[in-house]
């Protein structure tokens, strides 16, 4: 009988870490394409900073459409796992579906983070690590061959996952990448967040798509205004988030004909 195969941690058989940050060569795109085509299981380290950055964002993407075009019983196979780091202060409706933690684990790591773990208490930092490593290999174990997707346009065309707002809409089922022509409106919002002012309690939000602009006496959030205000012209909705992709973003949309929504917020008008 011959011997098991012995692998390092970092052997391209186990698994695919971009530790370089991005390296500057050519290739970096087609080699993180290449591990989230063919990759089993998609573990996220989940500080705030990772939910900021819109490369992450349109990594998850990638692979949680293919979970969703691989369904098992109806439902998609269970192989992404979120690794909290810090604590998680955001809404995540888009993981809320996953279990983060188990019953037996410390509550301290769903409150404070592996983070806090490895330096308060290491036997107990341990032990959620090797329950960690046992949830991946049971999930590899029971979906090793999660197909690719069949389309997959350039990174610069595939939705920000974590972007705000309800994006989905914008969105290509046949290409996973944003619809093309002018049935789509953009938004930006220029607007503060709940972290930075506090007051009036409920006018700011985790995004500055939450911005409440009427609350009192008005709760409705700007992106909710804007949306409504898409649909009314047989449009669909789709926010461009504030970072410093947005002028390649707004340039890659401004060919053609345009559709602009603009909103004054005191007088409430739209043109």
């Amino acid at each position: 009988m011959a011997p098991a195969t012995q692998w390092s941690a970092q052997d391209p058989n186990i698994s695919f870490r971009d530790g370089k940050n991005i390296p500057l060569m050519d290739n970096w795109r087609s080699s993180i394409m290449s591990a989230l085509q063919s990759s089993a299981v998609f573990v996220a380290m989940t500080p705030p900073a990772y939910f900021q950055k819109k490369f992450c964002g349109q990594e998850y993407f990638i692979f949680d459409q293919r979970r969703h075009q691989s369904l098992v019983n109806g439902q998609p196979p269970e192989v992404l796992l979120p690794v909290i780091w810090y604590p998680i202060a955001q809404k995540l409706p888009f993981i809320r579906e996953i279990q983060l933690d188990e019953g037996d684990m410390s509550p301290v790591y769903r409150k404070k983070g592996l983070r806090y773990l490895k330096i308060s208490d290491r036997e107990e930092y341990e032990r959620v690590v090797l329950k960690l490593a046992d949830a991946i290999q049971e999930a590899w174990t029971k979906h090793p061959n999660i197909p690719p997707l069949p389309n997959v346009l350039p990174f610069q065309q595939i939705p920000n996952k974590f972007a705000g707002g309800e994006w989905e809409e914008a969105v290509d089922p046949q290409t996973n990448g944003w619809i093309p022509g002018a049935g789509v409106v953009n938004f930006v919002f220029a607007a503060g967040l709940g972290s930075e002012l506090a007051q009036p309690p409920g006018r700011y939000g985790s995004s500055a798509g939450e911005w409440r602009p009427y609350q009192p006496p008005e709760p409705t959030t700007i992106q909710a205004i804007a949306k409504k205000a898409a649909h009314s012209h047989s449009l669909k909705y789709r926010q461009i988030v504030i970072d410093q992709h947005i002028v390649p973003s707004c340039r890659a949309r401004s060919s053609g004909k345009t559709w602009r929504l603009c909103w004054r917020i005191r007088t409430r008008w739209v043109w």
